[in-house]
């Protein structure tokens, strides 16, 4: 049987481990035109902060790292600092073609081929640039993967691909075109005119359907 020690060891880790997970912190460190696509994921739209997710400005503070850009030879003693003054357990996303393999900078004398030889990464999210989305997705994953590692789990790798950002109901907004011009043209402010019986002066819906280039 279980004594009450173990039993309050097992509430302590799994306490731990959900506060763990419902936090993480990540370093700002935008290096290339990837760091836009970052700070969209920060922005209203996708509301990192409803995730736990607040960028911080220095790596005591952080326990994630996101590589948004290529790692060049001269950032070399950066990056293993920042990662080194980062405290346990800290992960690392390498977000785009350049911080993956170097991306167009491939083989350049400057640039490292990949930031994975100078720090372990977590989790891959390829792209030039990869979509908020799967930045989103990407932090979904690592919580994952904490659950997994605190059951025991190995270190594993991790890739968040565009079929799997698709494929997941969760993540994906299924919003037509129908339904925003919908919403548009319901909106209160879009009748003031006609209700005054004043000439409505916005195009109708068929209109706006007709002068939108379709895909």
């Amino acid at each position: 049987m279980h004594s009450i020690r173990d039993f309050i060891q097992d509430i302590t880790k799994k306490l731990f481990t959900w506060s763990e997970r419902s936090s993480i912190w990540p370093l700002t460190f935008g290096i290339k035109c990837c760091a836009i696509e970052m700070m969209a994921f920060g922005a209203a739209r996708y509301d990192s902060d409803r995730l736990g997710v607040f960028f911080r400005a220095s790596p005591r503070q952080a326990d994630l790292m996101i590589v948004a850009g290529p790692a060049t030879i001269k950032l070399k003693e950066v990056i293993l600092r920042l990662y080194e003054q980062m405290p346990e357990p800290k992960y690392v996303i390498a977000f785009g073609e350049c911080a993956i393999c170097g991306g167009p900078f491939f083989d350049s004398y400057s640039v490292i081929n990949g930031v994975d030889k100078l720090i372990p990464v977590d989790v891959y999210v390829p792209g030039c640039p990869p979509r908020p989305e799967q930045l989103l997705l990407a932090i979904r994953k690592l919580q994952e993967t904490i659950d997994q590692r605190a059951a025991g789990a190995p270190r594993s790798t991790i890739v968040v691909d565009k079929d799997d950002l698709y494929a997941s109901e969760t993540i994906r907004q299924k919003v037509t075109r129908e339904k925003l011009l919908a919403e548009i043209m319901n909106h209160p402010s879009m009748n003031i005119g006609h209700q005054s019986g004043q000439q409505r002066l916005m195009p109708s819906p068929e209109e706006i359907s007709l002068a939108t280039p379709t895909a």
